[in-house]
């Protein structure tokens, strides 16, 4: 059990109980899906949005940017701010011990830059909204115990040389090769054979397969030298 968790499971409870679409949560200390789920449906109704879902969709994300934007310590929505700790929490990243209150809550100056690096962003103590999707889900930003720490580092390579283009959504950094991987491997791909926003998809069809010739290729690998090693250890 992590007394933590547990914290952030009483937080929902103590905040949430007369919001109908949150539900109550046992109060196990255990992260999963449930409660990750339950931040994204908390973080919904602090945005306004009425038909709450475990899903942290688009509406959600605009809902964020143009609301919040990024979660740092000049964020006034006091339960934003809890909820982002409760996710760090569930993370493994130490979140604060006073929810909703960075004040109280130093230590997330050193532990918020610590998970934007362990996803490839730079290390500044500020979560911007897809980031903070990335935040409540189950993803990892470690290397897990059947992953590579080569394929880690591709993978925050990744992240950090694409996260600003519109499609391409922070991928895990567990060192192991999975479909996320794949699809953000390949929007890399397209974005450097010059496919634009909206038009890069992730997938393998007719408009990105003609560039590959060998002259593309190389170009290529020079300019995605981390890519590799995610499509190494796969035999892709």
């Amino acid at each position: 059990m992590d007394v933590m968790v547990a914290a952030t499971q009483t937080w929902i409870n103590s905040h949430y109980s007369t919001v109908s679409g949150i539900p109550h949560l046992d109060v196990d200390g255990q992260t999963g899906w449930t409660t990750v789920n339950a931040l994204t449906r908390c973080l919904q109704h602090e945005l306004g949005i009425t038909a709450l879902s475990d899903s942290f969709g688009p509406t959600t994300l605009s809902y964020l940017t143009s609301q919040i934007g990024s979660v740092s310590s000049s964020t006034t929505n006091a339960n934003v701010l809890g909820i982002m700790q409760g996710g760090m929490w569930c993370k493994g990243y130490v979140g604060g011990y006073q929810f909703g209150d960075w004040s109280l809550s130093t230590e997330l100056n050193d532990s918020l830059p610590q998970l934007r690096q362990s996803m490839g962003l730079g290390y500044i103590a500020a979560l911007p909204p897809k980031a903070f999707k990335s935040l409540l889900n189950m993803d990892s930003y470690t290397t897990r115990p059947s992953g590579s720490s080569d394929s880690t580092t591709a993978q925050r390579w990744l992240n950090g040389t694409y996260y600003g283009r519109a499609d391409f959504f922070i991928i895990p950094c567990d060192g192991i090769y999975s479909r996320d991987v794949q699809k953000g491997l390949m929007l890399a791909i397209q974005y450097e054979l010059g496919m634009a926003d909206g038009v890069a998809n992730g997938n393998f069809g007719p408009v990105p397969s003609p560039a590959f010739r060998p002259t593309a290729t190389s170009d290529l690998v020079r300019r995605i030298p981390r890519g590799n090693s995610c499509v190494s250890f796969k035999r892709l």
